[in-house]
């Protein structure tokens, strides 16, 4: 067998594996199978530049032909200082895209999200999707096909934010959109990087349409970035939450009251004598519900839930409401019943006990002392 069959033999041999040192003695055998040609397309005038490694020709396209030759000299080097070249690409390692640590960021939300689930109230639970809505879709790569934006939120809202057993099967073009962002979604390792928390932070300031978001939905939004941040760091994704390094000033919130807003004791009592003509059965209980928001600054979930067993009121002077219960209205997607109010202890209290509030009787209701 002569020289050049050996060496045919020998290049085979070697690139067998995954990964191939190239000695010097075999650089001018690489180079010499790895045949570049330069192409001109009439049309889109791009230059292609081919390498071939056994057993498969590998390939890519530049607009220009600097380019194509660029890409070409660096292949050269590489061959002539002995880097090992990957088989499936035909690129030397040093050329090879890094692939992304950790999981994606829309891995990760799902992950926070469920980690969260068991021991959130439904409104924290749509509050962390509500916020994701808005962070995921813009946490994304330049990837061709992007879908539409309400088709991307949908598949969020209804299946990818959702425990298994809670999802929804998708329409075909919402399922599209989701199989785009799993493919589109940044590492979450890329948010250690100041320009993507600085895209998340843009993002959670505007709304779905565009528009310049409240004060108190962008707090809550960056909350949930915070805390799900704060998850990564524990499971040692960041060495400290990277958010706390970026200077970044929310917008303020009105703090100063429109007294054209405040509802006045004579309008309030206009009210409270109109309510109850509304329907045959709903405007005593209405009556009931508006007259504890107004006078014992109860908030509409605590009064919802209230019971005559758990208020003390006295013909005059101070009573007592004992707050036990709260019904908070959400989405039934969120809850624990499926229903769209579920009755649970208010706040953070797990303990069993309600929380007092003084009130005093007064003609028309009852007048906050304290809490």
């Amino acid at each position: 067998m002569d020289g050049g069959a050996q060496l045919g033999d020998l290049t085979r041999e070697i690139f067998g594996g995954g990964v191939v040192d190239v000695a010097d003695e075999h650089a001018l055998a690489l180079l010499a199978d790895h045949q570049a040609l330069v192409a001109r397309d009439a049309d889109r005038h791009l230059h292609h530049r081919q390498r071939r490694v056994v057993p498969k020709p590998k390939s890519k396209t530049f607009r220009t032909k600097s380019l194509a030759d660029s890409f070409l000299s660096d292949l050269r080097q590489a061959a002539k200082q002995g880097e090992a070249f990957d088989l499936a690409t035909g690129l030397p390692l040093s050329m090879l895209e890094s692939e992304p640590s950790g999981p994606s960021f829309l891995a990760f939300a799902q992950s926070y999200v469920l980690r969260r689930w068991r021991t959130s109230a439904a409104r924290t639970r749509e509050t962390d999707a509500y916020a994701l809505l808005t962070l995921v879709p813009a946490l994304v790569a330049d990837v061709p096909g992007c879908p539409d934006a309400e088709d991307i939120r949908q598949a969020l809202r209804s299946h990818a934010l959702l425990p298994e057993d809670r999802r929804t099967k998708l329409p075909r073009e919402q399922a599209a959109a989701l199989a785009w962002l799993e493919k589109a979604s940044l590492p979450i390792s890329a948010l250690g990087e100041a320009a993507t928390l600085c895209l998340a932070l843009d993002a959670i300031a505007v709304t779905f349409e565009g528009k310049t978001a409240g004060a108190n939905t962008v707090r809550r939004k960056r909350a949930v970035l915070h805390h799900l941040l704060e998850q990564a760091v524990e499971q040692e994704l960041f060495m400290t939450n990277p958010l706390d390094e970026i200077k970044w000033t929310p917008p303020k919130a009105v703090t100063v009251v429109d007294p054209r807003t405040v509802v006045n004791p004579t309008q309030a009592r206009q009210l409270l004598d109109a309510v109850p003509k509304v329907g045959r059965k709903r405007g005593a209980r209405l009556k009931a519900l508006f007259a504890c928001v107004y006078y014992a600054a109860l908030r509409p979930e605590e009064a919802a839930d209230l019971r005559e067993k758990n208020c003390t009121l006295p013909e005059s002077g101070w009573g007592l409401i004992i707050l036990e219960r709260a019904r908070p209205q959400s989405t039934k997607r969120w809850t624990d019943s499926g229903e769209t109010h579920e009755s649970l202890t208010p706040g953070s209290r797990t303990d069993g006990r309600g929380t007092a509030t003084s009130t005093h009787a007064r003609s028309g209701g009852v007048s906050v002392d304290n809490t």
